[in-house]
C-alpha cells in the first residue's frame, strides 16, 4: 500500500523555493549562480524570520545532502514509503545520481527558449523557479518510469516527498547555524562574572 504525504499547492511551491537556493548555490557556473542565487534569494525573502541571505554560503552546508538535487538518503527514505520493490532501489538510487547533473543544462535549456529568459530578469524568479521544479520532475520521472513507477500522481508526490526532506534539512541547517553564531556572540557567564583588577564592587563601597 502506498504511503500517501498531503503536500498543499501553496507548501508545495514554498518547498521547491526552498531547494532552489539550496541546490543552485554550488553551480560552478558563475554568471547563472550569480543571477539564480538573486532570484533565489528573492523568493525567500519570507523566510527571513529564519534566516538571512548574507549568512548563507554553500560551505556551510553538507555537501552531500544539499549539492545533490536527489540525494540518496532522501531517496531511499522516499523509495522505502512509497513502498517501490526492494530490488528496484540500489538501481533507482545510482540512476538518479548519474543523472543529477543534467539538470542545470535542463533548466538552462527551457529558460533559453523564453523571451525573455528568466534567468535574466528578476521579475520573472516565479517562472525561474517552475523551471527548476519542471527540469527536476522530468529528470526524476524518466529514471522513475525506466524502473516501472509510471503513475503521474505518485511521481509527483514522490518528488515532493523528496523535496521536503531536503527543505527541513536544509532550514534546520541554517536554523543550528544562527544559534551557533549567536552563542558565540554572546559572552559567557564566566566572563560576565569576572571583574577587572583594581575595580571595587559595590558591596566593598
Amino acid at each position: 500500500m502506498i504511503h500517501k504525504v498531503y503536500v498543499s499547492s501553496q507548501d508545495q511551491f514554498f518547498l521547491y523555493k526552498i531547494l532552489f537556493l539550496a541546490s543552485f548555490m554550488q553551480n560552478t557556473r558563475r554568471i547563472v549562480i550569480m543571477t539564480i542565487q538573486r532570484f533565489a534569494f528573492m523568493a525567500v525573502c519570507g523566510m527571513s524570520a529564519l534566516f538571512s541571505p548574507a549568512s548563507v554560503s554553500a560551505t556551510e552546508i553538507s555537501q552531500g545532502k544539499m549539492m545533490s538535487y536527489f540525494p540518496e538518503k532522501f531517496v531511499a527514505q522516499t523509495l522505502e514509503r512509497y513502498k517501490v520493490p526492494q530490488g528496484q532501489r540500489i538501481a533507482i538510487q545510482n540512476a538518479l545520481i548519474d543523472k543529477d547533473q543534467e539538470v542545470i543544462s535542463l533548466v538552462e535549456e527551457k529558460a533559453a527558449k523564453m523571451n525573455p529568459n528568466p534567468l535574466r530578469d528578476p521579475k520573472m524568479r516565479q517562472e525561474a523557479v517552475k523551471i527548476f521544479r519542471d527540469s527536476l520532475y522530468e529528470v526524476f520521472s524518466k529514471v522513475m518510469q525506466a524502473h516501472g513507477v509510471t503513475d503521474k500522481d505518485e511521481l509527483h508526490a514522490m518528488l515532493d516527498d523528496i523535496q521536503r526532506q531536503k527543505a527541513e534539512y536544509f532550514a534546520q541547517s541554517i536554523e543550528e547555524q544562527k544559534e551557533e553564531a549567536k552563542r558565540q556572540r554572546e559572552p559567557s557567564s564566566h566572563s560576565l562574572q569576572r571583574q577587572p583588577r583594581g575595580i571595587k564592587s559595590s558591596n566593598d563601597l
